[in-house]
């Protein structure tokens, strides 16, 4: 007891090191229509029933680096690549990831959706700021390079893809364009909140090229 009196906090063992965050570089795709009634819909992929976000709505999107991958020797960027890299202590390093590889698995991905509506998706887009935006979990940080496009509803076949179409992913998830309304109706998250109010701000000034600053984020557990 006296030793603990005169050595106060000393006398207890130091707290562990705090977990660094995995890391995951995320290539999306925010594929804008206008629906024959002159309603604006956005083309949303329903999320996995296990995992991260279960069962929620996402815009399409591909992880093109992960830190997991890294420290395991999966993951390979060029050396040219890592220009721009951030650098923390108790963080890995996330990588830049070139324009065309993110556009290449974004593209990669689209074609694998249902067939009466994937050649309507491939291509067209155009990037959204010359800055990722960065939304962070309790336990992994998403840095998110932006691509939006526009869809010609005519292009798609007269296929609607509305809320009662069975359309999907090569890997069985459900795909729906979704108005305003449908996305209040289902429950957006906090991420992919902030991927939309990014490209609305992008495609409302009609370029597809304004800056998205990054501002300090609190770490969301939605």
């Amino acid at each position: 007891d006296d030793l603990a009196a005169t050595t106060g906090h000393a006398a207890f063992p130091p707290a562990p090191p705090k977990k660094a965050k995995r890391e995951e570089v995320l290539a999306v795709a925010a594929l804008r229509r206008i629906s024959r009634d002159g309603e604006e819909e956005w083309l949303m992929v329903k999320r996995p029933k296990n995992g991260l976000l279960a069962g929620q709505w996402e815009f399409p999107c591909v992880c093109v680096w992960n830190s997991a991958d890294s420290k395991s020797g999966k993951g390979k960027i060029s050396a040219k690549s890592k220009a721009g890299a951030k650098k923390n202590k108790s963080e890995a390093e996330v990588p830049f990831i070139k324009s065309n590889v993110r556009s290449e698995a974004l593209d990669s991905y689209l074609s694998s959706f249902d067939d009466t509506i994937a050649p309507a998706l491939v291509g067209s887009r155009s990037e959204v700021g010359k800055q990722p935006v960065e939304h962070i979990f309790s336990h992994v940080r998403h840095t998110m390079w932006l691509e939006y496009g526009c869809i010609d509803v005519e292009s798609m076949g007269g296929h609607e893809c509305n809320s009662t179409a069975t359309m999907t992913t090569a890997d069985g998830r459900e795909i729906r364009f979704m108005s305003g309304d449908d996305m209040k109706s289902v429950g957006l998250t906090s991420g992919v909140k902030k991927v939309l109010r990014a490209v609305k701000v992008a495609a409302g000034t009609g370029s597809a090229t304004v800056h998205v600053p990054r501002k300090k984020q609190r770490t969301d557990s939605k």
